[in-house]
């Protein structure tokens, strides 16, 4: 009938709108998960490589107990960086903004990698870890974070509910549908899985119902992630079990390109943005710093000079008569002297020789900053950096810093210029690069920053860049560094918390890409010292 039809149509209109409804909650709840798992992960980053740095006795000798209780604090922190990333990951597969990196790799060194991890989470318990490996094994193609990610969870689990016996990580080629793959299974002489509850185990949020399940821990997301990862590349994956014998779970890698490579949309809302992001704080006082005697005829520009620095720490001081250069530099022995060479019709050239030549100011660094062009001349004089007026403060800013470093730092060294808008997520790095010995590190906080000391300096040796920055990102940085001779020969290291897309790496060309949370000191220092030959 008519009324049955109308009845129909508007309960179906209802389950539509509810179902819409349904949606943009689920939506919300995805938005939601990633916003907090990003602005959890910085932090907990820096909790981790603050704990690191404090093992390695960076800071001082620790104490039995001191050591003991940073080591929980580590492994806190790493379990929780783990679940962070999870919940991320997840929120990025449900939004359809997965994007893979894929190319060829050799799983014997994932492998590799993924057992000295192991090592660690097997500490505890009298299991032993075995691969086997076959001869001859042909590269994977796909994503090798992502592979690793997922091999590491599988060993991980093992690990987990295997309290003695064995874990075995073996891969070897196979034929499905007519196409080759690297299988890969992960086998532990664990509790196993009973057949009723392997259908729960690659749903999200779902775990198995039983004592030692809880007694674990665990979200439920590491296996639905591993299933979906290895999926996206081509692959898949499957379990094998019986309980109290144990089990195997298996995964299929791909060792040349499909037809059609699903490597998830293009995620453009991370363009240019990160985890890294400025935080709500007003600005923060700067700590006083050294004093800056500035020589200059106008008392307007030395005012100005004095409004801008004395906002970065420095305290200013004024002279505008040749006469009087000595008495100052006597009285307050400035740390840096920023001199115009216009000073009195030209008197200024005189006053940056006798700067040279007493005993008291020779190493004191001059800034010359002019409208006279002669920058030859004045380096030659002995200047620490020439700018030719008008210029911007970020350019006198970067000037300073670089007067500064090559006042104090021994010329023998590496110079290391990091780049990184979050300076705190760098610092454990920073501060296992200065107590190699090796390196002298220099650390900005901007693209602005970076490339005008790096077009003020000839002594950069290699270049660490974090990609996600406000303003100048990383990749504006790395173009103008490649299209400029002077600097087109620096090493970049690029060292992100984020993944990089695939369009990303091709903007990247051949630069080397680590992510924070995958890389230790040590590994650093190797790469670095790959890069500069030490």
């Amino acid at each position: 009938s008519l009324a049955a039809i109308i009845q129909n149509s508007r309960l179906l209109q209802e389950v539509q709108q509810a179902n819409d409804r349904l949606l943009e909650v689920d939506k919300l709840k995805t938005n939601f998960l990633a916003a907090m798992s990003h602005e959890l992960r910085t932090p907990l980053n820096s909790i981790i490589g603050f704990s690191r740095v404090i093992l390695k006795g960076i800071d001082g000798p620790l104490t039995d107990m001191q050591e003991q209780d940073l080591s929980t604090i580590y492994d806190s922190g790493k379990h929780l960086l783990g679940l962070v990333n999870d919940i991320l990951d997840q929120a990025k597969l449900e939004a359809g903004k997965m994007e893979l990196t894929l190319a060829y790799f050799k799983v014997q060194e994932v492998i590799t990698g993924v057992m000295s991890s192991a090592v660690g989470l097997t500490r505890d318990k009298p299991l032993r870890l075995h691969t086997e490996i076959a001869d001859g094994l042909p590269d994977a193609y796909g994503d090798e974070f992502r592979t690793r990610q997922v091999l590491l969870n599988l060993v991980s689990n093992a690990s987990k509910f295997t309290n003695e016996g064995s874990i075995t990580v073996s891969a070897f080629p196979v034929i499905e549908d007519d196409r080759p793959y690297l299988q890969v299974s992960v086998t532990d002489t664990g509790i196993g899985i009973a057949e009723k509850d392997m259908p729960l185990l690659f749903i999200a949020f779902q775990q198995i119902d039983n004592s030692l399940t809880r007694t674990v821990g665990g979200t439920g997301m590491g296996l639905p992630l591993a299933k979906s990862l290895i999926e996206l590349q081509g692959g898949r994956i499957w379990v094998e079990s019986e309980p109290g014998v144990g089990s195997t779970f298996s995964v299929t890698i791909p060792t040349a390109p499909l037809a059609k490579e699903s490597g998830g949309p293009e995620d453009d809302s991370q363009a240019g943005q990160g985890e890294d992001t400025a935080e709500g704080l007003g600005p923060q006082p700067a700590p006083v710093r050294q004093t800056i005697l500035v020589i200059e005829e106008d008392l307007q520009v030395v005012n100005l000079y004095r409004r801008f620095l004395s906002r970065e720490g420095f305290e200013v001081l004024g002279v505008n008569h040749p006469e009087a250069v000595i008495g100052m530099v006597n009285t307050h022995l400035p740390h840096l002297i920023l001199l115009d060479v216009n000073l009195q019709e030209q008197a200024g050239w005189d006053v940056l020789a006798m700067l040279k030549q007493m005993e008291l100011s020779r190493d004191i660094p001059a800034i010359i900053c002019t409208l006279n062009p002669d920058r030859e001349r004045g380096l030659d004089m002995g200047a620490a950096a020439y700018l030719v007026k008008p210029f911007d403060f970020d350019q006198l800013l970067a000037a300073i810093q670089q007067a500064e470093w090559q006042a104090d730092a021994p010329p023998v060294r590496s110079r290391i210029l990091v780049v990184d808008d979050r300076p705190v997520t760098m610092r454990p790095f920073c501060e296992a690069l200065q107590a190699s010995n090796r390196y002298e590190v220099m650390e900005v906080t901007s693209g602005q920053e970076a490339l005008a000391i790096l077009q003020l300096s000839q002594t950069i040796d290699l270049v660490i860049l974090d990609l996600r920055m406000p303003g100048v990102d990383g990749f504006e940085v790395l173009q103008t560094l490649r299209a400029d001779e002077r600097t087109a020969q620096i090493p970049v290291l690029v060292l992100t918390a984020e993944d990089v897309s695939a369009d990303e790496r091709a903007r990247l060309h051949e630069v080397e890409v680590f992510r924070k949370d995958a890389l230790d000191e040590s590994e650093l220092l190797a790469q670095i010292d790959t890069y500069l030959g030490t």
